[in-house]
């Protein structure tokens, strides 16, 4: 593996054919209004994009060149999304039959990896989607979610990121959710809208998250375990993260010891409460956090 990390925007990975197509979507707790984009091209803000069509458009969720045009329409400028990195990896990725790198407990083989320059900036701990979820002194909460999306994957497939109640939910007078993971497994419970309805029947955000990923892992044993799955990865990789109207914070995973990614046994995630003058890092695996 060429890069050691996964990006949204620049810097992320492109599709089967070597374009970039972003998704985003971002979504208002108190006026509960919603706005998406999803195989945009061109622009490496896809999450701006997502709130001008929430404000400015009469619909809420854009695709594919209706996106993009509406992006331009907007005054977003052409950028060039793919960068130098990304594009030698998928070069590699095209050279081997468009396999993947051989993987060992969710980790590729250190044979198949080729370390890339460190890059000012760069973090200690990979990531997939970026999911935010914001609340503000009187009460209003939002969520945001941004994603280059499943690596090197069909054009035009879009998961579950800019997918109201799937990727991220909000109201503020409950709290909101923000997914990451398998897409694939995610839409298929509305994650975060069960989360956020957990939290609606009293459940604080750690329970509320450990009984969205319940019901997950119970829907695919319903469905025949694991051979009925449609995820990316050879494990069920889903993480949620809950935020309430009283500013409390939980997540949960389906990770854990037996089930790492990317050699982590828990999706990392960071808290900043105003006030307290700095950020903290908390890892979400299969025990819940609060």
């Amino acid at each position: 593996m060429l890069i050691e990390q996964y990006y949204v925007g620049y810097g992320g990975f492109p599709n089967a054919e070597g374009e970039m197509e972003l998704d985003a979507a971002i979504m208002c707790g108190s006026r509960k209004t919603y706005g998406g984009v999803a195989a945009l091209q061109g622009v490496s803000r896809a999450i701006s994009v997502a709130r001008r069509v929430m404000e400015e458009s009469v619909h809420s969720f854009l695709v594919g060149r209706g996106a993009s045009t509406f992006a331009r329409s907007q005054g977003f400028e052409w950028d060039e999304v793919l960068s130098p990195a990304a594009r030698e990896e998928w070069l590699i990725w095209k050279g081997n039959e468009g396999k993947e790198a051989p993987q060992v407990d969710g980790r590729e083989e250190e044979s198949a990896r080729v370390p890339a320059p460190p890059r000012e900036g760069d973090a200690a701990a990979p990531h997939d989607t970026v999911g935010l979820l914001v609340l503000d002194a009187h009460g209003n909460l939002a969520a945001g979610t941004s994603t280059s999306g499943w690596r090197f994957k069909h054009p035009g497939r879009v998961g579950d990121s800019p997918i109201v109640g799937s990727g991220l939910y909000a109201d503020s007078a409950v709290g909101g959710a923000v997914a990451t993971g398998d897409g694939e497994e995610i839409m298929r419970v509305c994650l975060s809208f069960l989360v956020v309805e957990k939290m609606r029947e009293g459940l604080g955000p750690a329970l509320a998250c450990q009984a969205g990923i319940r019901r997950l892992k119970a829907l695919i044993s319903e469905g025949g375990g694991e051979g009925e799955r449609q995820g990316m990865h050879e494990n069920l990789t889903v993480a949620v993260m809950a935020l309430d109207k009283e500013g409390r914070v939980g997540a949960a995973s389906t990770l854990g010891e037996h089930n790492r990614h990317r050699g982590r046994p828990g999706f990392p995630f960071v808290v900043w409460k105003e006030g307290l003058g700095k950020a903290w890092v908390e890892e979400a695996d299969d025990t819940g956090t609060a």
